[in-house]
């Protein structure tokens, strides 16, 4: 499968790359559609700190289940969904407030695990476990529900 891999500033790279596939927890999504944003502009320019090259970037992620891994429940291949761009850990005192937002202990897609500048993703247990995937609703095209994570980001902003 076809990647988009950062390896430093300004070197971001299409390759090819094995296709995942899910472990214990894990979901493997068909990337449809995966936006770019103005955060990864600046990552392509001048790289960022959680970023540990080299690795596919891309966080504004909308996609179709293709495999689940074992323990997986909730989700069928076929299945329509958005995966989460900053993954809250879900157990500190913030995420506990109702804050997860602002969880100090954050991961991210496309910066700590691979993102979807990919033809597959793996979408990791940290996902699920925070209810990171959401269904597409009918109507919404996979374009569309990729810039959920901005819009939030600018509704959260407001």
């Amino acid at each position: 499968m076809k990647v988009a891999r950062f390896y430093a500033p300004g070197d971001v790279r299409i390759e090819q790359a094995p296709e995942p596939e899910p472990g214990p927890d894990e979901l493997k999504l068909r990337v449809r559609n995966c936006s770019a944003c103005g955060t990864d502009l600046k990552i392509y320019r001048h790289g960022h700190h959680h970023i540990d090259p080299p690795r596919v970037l891309g966080h504004e992620i909308a996609g179709e289940v293709v495999a689940t891994g074992g323990g997986t429940t909730g989700f069928t291949p076929g299945d329509r969904v958005q995966v989460i761009a900053a993954i809250p850990c879900g157990e500190c005192a913030v995420c506990k407030r109702g804050r997860p937002s602002v969880c100090p202990d954050q991961r991210s897609m496309g910066y700590h695990f691979d993102g979807g500048f990919a033809e597959h993703v793996i979408v990791p247990e940290n996902v699920l476990r925070v209810d990171g995937v959401t269904a597409i609703p009918d109507g919404v095209g996979f374009d569309e529900a990729s810039v959920a994570e901005p819009l939030a980001c600018v509704l959260n902003g407001q």
